[in-house]
């Protein structure tokens, strides 16, 4: 999916230190960006939740090892740590700073790299945004899954920091989230599943009423019908997103049902259109 990541960077730039990013840190986020955002599979706000994890625990992108010498971890059962030196052999690393042997034996099967055998291998970026996306997606850092804190009209990113490590820090990376997802918006990421469709191959599952061969105007009333309710769900979904609705709005029944309906009246008015149907009769 095409992303604009001049207009991307240019929106996430003031959360950085100085407002400035070095080129490091431009290709570490990159790597996770690019593998986050060209499969079109994931919500805008669950990239933006896992880019502000991995920008939390990173230090800004800064460095891909914890600064800790990582003995504080030293006999940690809970981690795994049970042979001498293990605390600091196996600290934290890459995006989701993955800590522990126990952590390290399940990135190395999620990833296919022995990172046991040279746990530095874990600080390598593209190893790291697969295990960054895999544990916070299928809930193997704490048990909890981000599909439980996002979902198309819901989003919960201060309680969503359970993923990775309880509530520690969870409403200053709540506010990185939410940065990162104005700027994907900004930067045309569209919602998967909702977006427009991009050429006329696309169009060939339209119900067809003699329409097997869409004039240019019908191809582009219909991108105007789908893109319509694409972008009042993306809209719905940021506005969640920052926490400002009350807190009667703010139940998951109700943002996915306000939400939903939103999305459907405003398709259905762009399906008006592209059938030139009248949304009002004049008498």
């Amino acid at each position: 999916m095409q992303l604009d990541k001049s207009k991307f960077f240019d929106e996430i730039r003031p959360i950085f230190p100085g407002s400035k990013l070095v080129d490091r840190q431009v290709a570490r986020l990159e790597i996770l960006l690019d593998r986050l955002t060209t499969t079109a599979e994931y919500l805008p706000a669950a990239i933006a939740y896992i880019l502000a994890t991995a920008h939390w625990e990173t230090d800004h992108f800064r460095t891909m090892t914890e600064y800790a010498s990582g003995h504080d971890y030293e006999g940690r059962k809970d981690l795994g740590n049970t042979v001498a030196g293990d605390g600091p052999r196996f600290r934290g690393r890459g995006f989701p700073m993955l800590t522990g042997r126990k952590n390290y034996v399940w990135g190395a099967l999620v990833s296919g790299i022995d990172i046991v055998s040279d746990p530095t291998k874990a600080s390598d970026p593209a190893i790291s945004a697969e295990l960054i996306i895999a544990g916070m997606a299928g809930g193997n850092f704490t048990g909890k899954r981000l599909s439980q804190y996002v979902t198309p009209f819901h989003v919960d990113f201060v309680g969503a920091r359970a993923i990775v490590n309880g509530s520690d820090k969870a409403r200053e990376i709540a506010a990185i989230a939410s940065k990162y997802l104005l700027a994907l918006l900004a930067a045309g990421y569209a919602q998967p599943g909702t977006q427009a469709a991009n050429t006329r191959d696309d169009l060939t599952e339209i119900p067809q009423d003699d329409f097997s061969h869409p004039s240019e105007s019908q191809t582009e009333r219909f991108r105007s019908a789908v893109a319509c309710g694409s972008s009042v769900a993306i809209v719905w979904t940021a506005i969640v997103a920052t926490g400002l609705l009350p807190p009667e709005l703010s139940q998951p029944e109700v943002t996915n049902a306000v939400g939903g309906l939103l999305s459907a009246l405003a398709s259905a008015v762009g399906l008006c259109n592209f059938f030139h149907l009248p949304s009002s009769t004049k008498k």
